[in-house]
């Protein structure tokens, strides 16, 4: 093709992938900021004290299933173990 067609064609190829690279460049750099802004607001909706009592009654309310029905497993397992249930094994209940 020649000296001259090769320049061309080089710089076309530049041009494009010039064009390519800053076109990604702002599209990362607009995700980027949203992102920001989303983590933002959420530290901020996080601080909020309605949301913090939310979560720790969450936590609470999970807590008290856990022991409602650990508690139910081991009378299950103890009433299974009484009656001579060989398969009851209410030391399993800590292991497990």
């Amino acid at each position: 093709m020649g000296f001259l067609g090769d320049a061309f064609t080089s710089l076309v190829f530049g041009a494009i992938q010039s064009f390519f690279v800053d076109l990604l460049d702002e599209a990362v750099q607009i995700v980027g900021t949203i992102l920001v802004e989303i983590v933002s607001t959420a530290q901020q909706v996080l601080d909020y004290p309605l949301v913090i009592q939310g979560i720790l009654y969450a936590q609470g309310l999970a807590v008290a299933i856990l022991a409602a029905k650990v508690a139910a497993e081991a009378l299950r397992n103890y009433i299974l173990f009484s009656n001579g249930d060989a398969d009851a094994d209410p030391g399993g209940l800590l292991l497990s």
